[in-house]
């Protein structure tokens, strides 16, 4: 039996990773665009370089890549939530409000049986002499 993306995806909540870097910004627009039911996708990231997490993914989605959403179908930009985290603290550094909402999604697909909770790790390091153990532990999440 093949399933198709929309299957997979549709009225799930997703956790992404990465969502700034190349790849993560590709599954990013991939979703949107394949899954427009798609719940809502909670994209981690990093404060970096004097920009919150809400303007680092502003400035992501102004990338000739989301041009295609942005023209046909701009709504479905609204169910992206940017989160304020780190893949190498501890609870991926969540504050507590953003840890409930994660949780509350959970528990919601919990009620209804939905076995299937969504987490793509997409986050990797571009420094190329990283230390293996810091390294290791990025992926290792």
């Amino acid at each position: 039996m093949s399933l198709r993306v929309q299957d997979v995806y549709s009225d799930r909540s997703i956790l992404l990773t990465g969502s700034t870097g190349f790849l993560g910004k590709v599954l990013v627009e991939k979703i949107l665009w394949a899954v427009p039911n798609v719940r809502q996708v909670f994209l981690l990231i990093r404060p970096a370089k004097g920009l919150s997490p809400r303007e680092r993914l502003e400035k992501v989605l102004k990338d000739p890549l989301f041009d295609r959403i942005r023209e046909n179908k701009p709504h479905v930009l609204n169910k992206l939530v940017p989160i304020s985290g780190d893949i190498m603290e501890d609870n991926l550094g969540l504050n507590q409000h953003d840890m409930q909402s994660i949780c509350d999604e959970v528990h919601y697909f919990l009620l209804l049986k939905f076995q299937v909770s969504i987490v793509i790790h997409s986050a990797a390091t571009v420094k190329f002499d990283e230390k293996l153990r810091d390294a290791v532990e990025m992926n290792m999440v």
